[in-house]
């Protein structure tokens, strides 16, 4: 089966369901004709991945709390793990004023600081902060998201909007849970088409 949507984050499930009819012996009909792989596959897309992409938008207004944690260049490391530990998250963005100027992640200190036996309490974060943020926009996919935590090896993307204002964050964590909902969406709907009362 050559896959026409492998790059999306359902493609396997999608995959997964043929290869599974195929061994059964059983072939999804499309319009009342039975369909080949690629057919089925990219009917799929079409009628389901294409129509239900969630925007970066709806990822931050399903999230219980949606409030943006920041922290200062020059505050310790210390404060910084105390606020994430306070808040539950595991990433803070270092703003000076409105301005990004990076990063900290509960990563960045068992690196940089812990595993270097640095001193919590007297290491500013601008020393441990990764600077090249990467940023996306309210208007962009989860899809194009996950490309870039995958690429990058991130898993915490800051959400500014057209003027650069920070606006949100994401986490790997929004998205797995975003996924998991999508796909139970999309076997509702498949198990609907393939018994023919799909729209």
């Amino acid at each position: 089966l050559r896959c026409w949507v492998r790059d999306h984050p359902l493609a396997c499930l999608t995959c997964a369901l043929w290869s599974a009819f195929s061994r059964s012996g059983y072939s999804p009909r499309l319009s009342g004709k039975a369909g080949s792989a690629e057919i089925w596959v990219k009917t799929i897309q079409t009628n389901f991945w294409e129509k239900h992409m969630t925007l970066v938008a709806e990822i931050l207004k399903s999230k219980a709390d949606a409030s943006v944690y920041t922290v200062a260049p020059d505050a310790t490391v210390l404060e910084a793990l105390r606020l994430m530990a306070e808040k539950g998250i595991g990433a803070l963005v270092v703003t000076d004023g409105q301005a990004i100027q990076g990063i900290v992640t509960e990563r960045d200190y068992a690196r940089k600081v812990a595993l270097m036996g640095r001193s919590s309490e007297s290491t500013p974060v601008r020393e441990v902060m990764t600077s090249a943020v990467k940023c996306v926009r309210p208007n962009q996919t989860t899809e194009q998201c996950m490309q870039l935590m995958t690429s990058g090896r991130l898993r915490h993307l800051p959400v500014v909007d057209e003027a650069e204002k920070l606006v949100g964050m994401v986490s790997i964590g929004d998205l797995v849970k975003d996924t998991i909902s999508a796909q139970k969406f999309i076997i509702e709907q498949l198990e609907h088409y393939i018994h023919g009362t799909g729209r």
